[in-house]
């Protein structure tokens, strides 16, 4: 369960990030 929730949180938090790095610069190499 903890392995599951924490892969879940992950995933999440990835596709967060990833989404706003597209909505400020366009660009997903932009770090």
């Amino acid at each position: 369960m903890q392995m599951l929730t924490s892969f879940f949180t992950n995933a999440v938090w990835n596709l967060w990030k990833v989404q706003g790095l597209i909505s400020s610069t366009n660009s997903p190499y932009c770090f």
